[in-house]
């Protein structure tokens, strides 16, 4: 299990280079929120967790944060 954990990051890792150096640097932050934004949709829906407004406006507002900060940090 740890080596297969370690072989996907590192194709993972490997492949975020790649698109890096396919996009430019404002895209590739965009495409990664986006990523982000995935991952909590498909956990909300595999692990069947409840969302309450609260936890809804909190993810809004981090996945927001995130984003702000990636297009002002290129």
């Amino acid at each position: 299990m740890l080596a297969a954990s370690g072989f996907h990051f590192f194709m993972y890792q490997l492949s975020s280079f790649w698109v890096l150096s396919c996009v430019p640097p404002i895209t590739h932050s965009v495409l990664n929120t986006l990523k982000r934004v995935v991952i909590i949709i498909v956990s909300i829906i595999v692990f069947r967790t409840p969302v309450t407004p609260q936890s809804a406006a909190g993810t809004a507002i981090a996945i927001g944060g995130v984003l702000l900060y990636s297009l002002t940090k290129v």
